[in-house]
């Protein structure tokens, strides 16, 4: 895909991190349960210390593929990562979260037979982060950026308050994409604090991201 995620330029007050339960809606806007995350106790308590020690703590497992059981799209997530799959039978909306629920993968898929074009595409995406997070306390977008396979990237960020009450700067960024009929919006969550150190396996997982135009929902 060689698209590369991109740093939101905000004022250096804001703070850093996510509550993914907080990004977890549909296209209607609606909240959705989060599955529990699978761990042995034991695991869990690991994991558990290491979240308590460092609050920006993201757990990137083995990268594998995913292919959507139409085969209309395929992508390389973390294999520990939770699928949540908020999709209809029109339009695919599937969420990837990792089990500290502080990063995560979002994809939107739907079919038109419109062909768009840059303006057209960049609206769809704003109704998407609007109906999805522009609601988020100090929610702020980036200028879109076209990117060299003519898919358009935005980059945006919110501050998200966690369990423990702390508040803490989400940054998203999203693509938005036309192949054939498919309309794609691929959107990548991370701390923003750290971007540095998961910037290199998250450009992975978005470089992984394929649609299949000929496929169908």
């Amino acid at each position: 895909m060689a698209n590369f995620l991109r740093r939101l330029t905000l004022a250096a007050a804001l703070l850093v991190m996510l509550l993914l339960t907080a990004c977890t809606v549909g296209q209607n806007g609606a909240p959705a349960p989060l599955e529990e995350p699978t761990a042995t106790f034991s695991e869990q308590a690991s994991l558990d210390a290491t979240a308590e020690a460092d609050p920006l703590f993201v757990e990137f497992g083995e990268l594998v593929p995913y292919e959507h059981p139409s085969g209309v799209f395929s992508i390389d997530v973390p294999a520990n990562w939770v699928l949540i799959d908020q999709s209809r039978p029109d339009e695919l909306f599937m969420t990837w979260t990792d089990t500290t629920r502080k990063g995560g993968v979002i994809i939107n898929l739907f079919e038109d037979e419109t062909a768009y074009n840059e303006e057209e595409l960049l609206s769809i995406l704003d109704a998407f982060l609007s109906n999805n997070f522009s609601g988020q306390p100090e929610f702020e977008a980036d200028t879109p950026e076209m990117q060299n396979d003519g898919s358009i990237l935005l980059a945006w960020a919110y501050v998200a308050t966690a369990a423990s009450g702390e508040q803490f700067l989400l940054l998203g960024n999203s693509f938005v994409e036309q192949r054939g009929n498919k309309i794609s919006i691929l959107t990548t969550l991370i701390p923003d604090e750290r971007f540095d150190e998961y910037v290199e396996v998250t450009n992975v997982m978005i470089n992984s991201y394929r649609i299949n135009p000929e496929a169908s929902l």
